[in-house]
Formats: C-alpha cells, sequence, structure tokens
C-alpha cells in the first residue's frame, strides 16, 4: 500500500497530460488510478501489460481539438480521436467528400493546404499523429482558421461537388450534361468501396471516366442494335450530337498506339459485324 501511495503521488502531475495510446482519451483520476492498479498487476503477475501503453499530450495538441470543434462545431469531443470521428460523421451527413471546399471561389492555397490536412488528420491513426506532425498540422490550420470557418459554414458540399464534375471535362475530356449530374453522383457512391469520409480527388476521377467509358459502350451497343433492326427493314435516326462526335474524336487523337489497338480489337470482339468496314479502310492503307 506505501508502495502504491509513493506511486499515486508522483503519477498525480500526469493526470490529464498522459493519453491512452490508440484512443486518445486523456488519462484523468480515476483513469489514473486503473493505471496504477494495472502497473503493480504487472511487476507482480506478469499482467496488463498492454494497458500500460500511453503516450503524452501537448498544448498543441489541445488547441488543435479546439480549433476542430470549433471550424465543424462538433460536441461531446475529449480526445483528437474523438474529434477525427466526428468529422468523419459529419463529412457522411453531407454525402460528399471533404476535398471539395478546395473548388469554392476565391480560395487561396493556404486553405487548400489547410483542407488537405483535415483530410490527412482523419484518415491517420493515434499512433501516427506524433508530436511533429499536430505541430506542423495545427499551424496550417490556424493560419486560415477563421477563412475555414466562413468557408464551412457557407458552402454547400454538394455545389462544390458539382463545381468539380465540370471542371473534369477540360482535364479529362469527359463530357457531362446537366442532366446527367444526378446520374454521375449515384454512379460515384454506387462504385466507391471507401466510404465518403476516405474519398481520394484521384479515385473518383477515375470513377467519373469509368462513367463516361460505360455511357460510350451503351450508345455503341444502341448502335449495334439499331444495325441489326435497319437490316430487317427498319431505320431509327442516331441522336449522336456533332458535339459528341467531335469530343470522341479528340479523345481518340490523345490515345496511344497501343490503347487503340486494344480498342479496336475489342470493339470486333463486340461488334462482329465492323469487320467489314475495318477491311475496307485496312485495304487503302
Amino acid at each position: 500500500m506505501v508502495n502504491m501511495a509513493a506511486i499515486a503521488f508522483l503519477m498525480r502531475g500526469y493526470v490529464g497530460k498522459l493519453f491512452e495510446a490508440g484512443t486518445g482519451i486523456p488519462i484523468q483520476k480515476e483513469k489514473m488510478r486503473d493505471k496504477i492498479l494495472d502497473l503493480f498487476d504487472y511487476w507482480e503477475k506478469g499482467t496488463h501489460g498492454e494497458k500500460l501503453d500511453v503516450r503524452f499530450g501537448t498544448e498543441d495538441e489541445e488547441r488543435l481539438i479546439e480549433t476542430l470543434k470549433d471550424l465543424f462545431k462538433l460536441e461531446d469531443v475529449k480526445s483528437l480521436n474523438d474529434a477525427r470521428w466526428k468529422i468523419r460523421e459529419w463529412v457522411k451527413k453531407r454525402g460528399f467528400p471533404i476535398y471539395v471546399f478546395k473548388f469554392a471561389e476565391n480560395i487561396n492555397e493556404n486553405m487548400k493546404n489547410a483542407i488537405d490536412t483535415i483530410f490527412n488528420i482523419i484518415q491517420s491513426t493515434d499512433s501516427e499523429l506524433t508530436y511533429e506532425k499536430i505541430k506542423e498540422y495545427l499551424k496550417t490550420i490556424e493560419n486560415v482558421r477563421y477563412e475555414l470557418f466562413i468557408l464551412i459554414d457557407r458552402e454547400n458540399p454538394k455545389d462544390l461537388f458539382i463545381k468539380w464534375l465540370k471542371s473534369i471535362e477540360s482535364i479529362e475530356g469527359v463530357k457531362i450534361s446537366s442532366e446527367e449530374i444526378e446520374g454521375v453522383i449515384e454512379y460515384i457512391k454506387r462504385n466507391m468501396q471507401e466510404e465518403v469520409a476516405s474519398w481520394i480527388e484521384d479515385k473518383v476521377r477515375e470513377k467519373v471516366k469509368d462513367w463516361d467509358r460505360e455511357k460510350l459502350r451503351k450508345k455503341l451497343e444502341s448502335l449495334h442494335q439499331g444495325d441489326e433492326e435497319t437490316s430487317h427493314g427498319k431505320i431509327y435516326p442516331l441522336s449522336i450530337s456533332k458535339e459528341e462526335i467531335k469530343n470522341i474524336k479528340q479523345r481518340i487523337e490523345s490515345c496511344s498506339e497501343e490503347e487503340l489497338k486494344a480498342i479496336l480489337t475489342k470493339l470486333i470482339d463486340e461488334y462482329p459485324n465492323i469487320i467489314e468496314t475495318i477491311e475496307k479502310y485496312l485495304e487503302r492503307a
């Protein structure tokens, strides 16, 4: 009992300054008492050693927790780990990834870096959040804390996501009409394996390109069906605009020789009736 009292006296100064490893929950009086009991069990019996894993908290960590609570209006947050999961819930409820805030009007590089930092925080585990990273993350976010608060409070994530979808057209040549927007969003949500809080911009962009390829495939199938109906004496007008034809020609020009060969081979496999046309142009080559 004397030994326990001595250790308890020594550890009194660390109440609220030590954190549970893994959960990031601060160790208060009752938890510190349990830790001391576990410590003596470990010394005497070699048990409960895993319960002794702790880490020091810092003033920067406490400030980072408060900053995140203010930005996302979080309640009942006791640790950085709590803040991470509550931000993930916040993103999930809104249904769109946090990176879309980078597409708001009049946003600067410092704000974009802060948004990327918040994404890194919610993807990290407690053990990955070292003192150095916490200090770096806090500095990045606090530099634009006021602007971020206004941005997150004012902007609609869905509107920003649609704006991002529209921006893909100039980068990837993917054409998305206003009528197709909801279909694209539904396709992405159905085909992304990760939950929305973990969506990475590049991976979502790939899903948009997959949607575009599937749309093209369906049009080719429709053309094939139209050819079959025409051969039976029925003629149906095609609904492909000049803009769409121009767009697909531009995409073909950007393909490599290997990609074009693969596409052509796949077309022959799926639509054998085009062989005669291909042979005609091969003879002219």
